[in-house]
């Protein structure tokens, strides 16, 4: 799982947007802007998973989880993805793998991540950005 923390000091008004209950519609403007940025990255790492069932990359699934001083969106995989560390990481003979040979690594979470970072981030930003210019 990839996790990202986006700390801002030094603007009194950033600190206040996210110290205080915020108005529902403030909170879901940046909880979409979250969510968006997840899909994002997820378009861009199924655009990346080489495979002859499709599984895997049907299965990824941005989820979000709203708390009080944060939003967070998780993306992983469901149903026909559990060999999805497999893939990423590679693995070696034994268990799925039945051959004799180590299957290399084809990693598409953290390139997929590493491309749309900054696409991402400026989503989020901006919704936070509007969000605080309207308290």
């Amino acid at each position: 799982m990839l996790s990202v923390d986006l700390d801002v000091t030094g603007m009194d008004e950033m600190q206040k947007f996210f110290d205080e209950p915020r108005p529902l519609a403030a909170r879901q403007q940046v909880r979409n802007a979250v969510i968006a940025a997840g899909e994002l990255i997820k378009e861009d790492a199924k655009s990346r998973i080489h495979s002859i069932s499709g599984d895997l990359a049907d299965s990824l699934q941005v989820e979000s989880t709203v708390g009080q001083q944060k939003i967070v969106a998780t993306i992983h995989h469901g149903q026909g993805g559990a060999h999805d560390h497999l893939v990423e990481y590679g693995h070696m003979t034994g268990g799925w793998n039945k051959s004799n040979e180590p299957v290399l690594p084809h990693p598409y979470m953290w390139p997929a991540y590493e491309a749309k970072k900054e696409e991402a981030f400026g989503l989020i930003k901006g919704a936070v950005a509007e969000a605080v210019r309207n308290l």
